[in-house]
């Protein structure tokens, strides 16, 4: 038995049976999983919205920082910004530091410099006036 051989009627009820079938399985593997995912997603976004809302409010009792806090917050900040000129000039002359340090009477002058620019401040510590730079 061909398709050709079938009545029109039947041709058209199995191409209909198949599409239902071709539904379904679309369903079952595409639209079906998708709304399970959607619903886990508001589930989630749920569970952050809350836990953002939690977080908030945690912040929001934070007291205000006190002067000092803000002062020693303004000191941090200043010690980073005067450390990147030393970083930079570090990083363009790297390789001839290394080379300089490498030699060991080298690095025992310079670690007596800088050991002599320590020891002298204790002479200089009494003469400051400012509690911060």
């Amino acid at each position: 038995m061909n398709w050709s051989d079938l009545q029109p009627r039947a041709r058209a009820a199995i191409l209909a049976a198949a599409f239902v079938v071709a539904l379904v399985l679309l369903w079952s593997l595409f639209v079906s999983p998708m709304r399970a995912r959607a619903a886990a997603a508001r589930t989630d976004l749920a569970t952050a919205e809350s836990q953002l809302e939690q977080i908030e409010r945690e912040i929001e009792s934070i007291p205000p920082a006190t002067d000092a806090e803000r002062r020693a917050w303004q000191y941090v900040g200043k010690l980073a910004l005067g450390t990147l000129p030393a970083v930079v000039v570090a990083l363009a002359a790297r390789r001839f530091i290394e080379d300089t340090f490498s030699t060991p009477a080298v690095a025992a002058a310079l670690l007596m410099v800088t050991g002599g620019i320590v020891w002298s401040t204790r002479y200089t510590s009494d003469r400051g006036a400012l509690e911060q730079p």
